[in-house]
């Protein structure tokens, strides 16, 4: 990563993550699969709904991408809408999938409902 920086700047920086994030999460998932005894496709089945909305999530933003002719400047106005695509695009994922998380969103919306209603 350090010659990363040297030769390209934040920009050499955020493209080596895209390579060192993977690895080091691969190196991790080997150690606990080994310790768990856990096979990868009990790994990947675990994780699948979680993919599938990460998946979703970054479509908005990458539509904004080929929209500007695959540029990643973008405007504020455009990386904040691009930010709200992403957010649709989890919320529709998490309600899609049936993620766990569904649940715990309705939870937390009941609760904060029962919070503000008049009583």
């Amino acid at each position: 990563m350090t010659t990363a920086v040297l030769l390209a700047g934040l920009m050499g920086a955020a493209l080596s993550l895209m390579f060192i994030v993977p690895f080091q999460a691969f190196v991790s998932l080997s150690f606990v699969r080994r310790r768990l005894s856990l096979r990868w496709d009990e790994i990947a089945v675990a994780v699948r709904k979680s993919g599938v909305v990460a998946a979703l999530t970054t479509l908005g933003p990458l539509a904004m991408v080929v929209a500007g002719g695959f540029s990643f400047d973008l405007s504020l106005g455009q990386a904040i809408f691009a930010g709200c695509l992403a957010a649709a695009g989890w919320l529709v994922g998490v309600f899609v999938t049936g993620h766990p998380l569904f649940d715990e969103i309705v939870n937390a919306g009941r609760i904060f409902r029962n919070a503000v209603a008049p009583t």
